[in-house]
């Protein structure tokens, strides 16, 4: 029946990549049928906004399974989605049906415009508001974030497990000489430098590095929050999507990932004032400010690597599932751009 739907003229603005299983569940679960579907940008994902036979329009999210990765995006995100449902926190999308497999998820529409990193002091405010109720929510059932850190030990770690996945793939066949001339001269010698000067910081502060992060210290965090993910409503409401990588979290990484991503396109005084805002927000502010201090360089180092990840085998195919036209070449010479940039601020 459903390939029937997709061939027939009904079906004729159907973007053959939301698949029978995705029209089938729209089907089945909201009783209606997708009339048209087009793609819409993904980021790491393949997305497409779907409209039925009502008007309507939902978003189809499909996710790439890769045995080299094994988190469960979708599981995350429904999670996520279906918590901050109970918790009537409106600015997400609402969660309308997971894939069993984790393939994709069906979720809806937010009125508005993307803001595309961009902000002011209302919108910073605002964002700092939803943090603070995620901060006093309690999911025992919700996982670790991606990528979470559970002591302070953890963030040296995840760079050198970053730099193991670039250094797999600077042998890749075609890639840019600038590429591993830049990783080994500029990228290599800059973290000994940061991980020496962390770990002398940590030494005078008298911080425990392996020490576990007290469960009334981690919150849940959205993990890659921002105005990158945010749509403005024609009400002038944030709202905040991407939740794939959600779960429990040190809010010192929240806070620096916001200070250093890629793409937020905020002055700094605005950053620093959504680090003040959180920081009043959370139980224990002067242990919080402490750690954001002491892991805030190599937080911004990690986004050094996050901009140079396109030379790791999986992240390729990742751009390659959300984007199957994208020059792989042109995508790694302007993330290496981006790369150089930000490590100028760093150095």
């Amino acid at each position: 029946m459903t390939t029937a739907i997709l061939n027939s003229n009904a079906g004729a603005g159907l973007d053959p990549a939301i698949g029978p299983d995705a029209a089938s569940a729209l089907i089945s679960v909201l009783g209606r049928f997708p009339v048209k579907a087009w793609a819409v940008d993904g980021g790491n994902n393949r997305i497409l906004k779907v409209r039925l036979d009502d008007g309507r329009e939902v978003l189809v999210k499909r996710y790439l399974l890769d045995s080299r990765d094994t988190r469960d995006r979708a599981g995350a995100e429904f999670l996520a989605l279906e918590l901050m449902q109970k918790a009537r926190m409106t600015c997400v999308p609402r969660a309308l049906y997971k894939d069993p497999a984790g393939a994709f998820t069906i979720i809806s529409l937010l009125e508005g415009r993307p803001m595309l990193g961009k902000a002011g002091r209302t919108q910073v405010l605002q964002a700092a508001r939803f943090m603070a109720k995620l901060v006093r929510l309690r999911a025992p059932h919700i996982p670790d974030a991606a990528d979470s850190r559970r002591c302070l030990a953890d963030y040296p770690r995840h760079i050198e497990r970053r730099l193991g996945r670039i250094e797999a793939g600077l042998s890749t066949p075609g890639l840019p000489a600038q590429a591993c001339r830049f990783f080994h001269r500029k990228v290599l010698p800059l973290k000994d430098a940061l991980l020496a000067r962390f770990r002398a910081r940590a030494e005078r502060g008298s911080f425990d590095l392996d020490a576990p992060l007290p469960a009334g210290q981690r919150i849940l965090s959205p993990s890659d929050f921002g105005f990158h993910n945010a749509v403005l409503s024609p009400k002038g409401l944030v709202q905040f999507l991407d939740f794939e990588y959600f779960g429990h979290d040190d809010p010192a990484k929240l806070a620096a990932d916001f200070t250093w991503h890629l793409g937020q396109r905020i002055s700094p005084e605005l950053r620093a004032l959504f680090v003040r805002e959180l920081a009043g927000f959370l139980p224990d502010s002067e242990s919080f400010l402490r750690r954001y201090e002491l892991v805030l360089p190599l937080v911004g180092l990690e986004w050094v690597l996050i901009a140079l990840n396109m030379l790791a085998p999986e992240q390729l195919a990742r751009q390659h599932f959300s984007n199957p036209n994208a020059d792989a070449r042109e995508t790694i010479l302007r993330r290496l751009a981006v790369a150089a940039k930000l490590l100028r601020r760093l150095s």
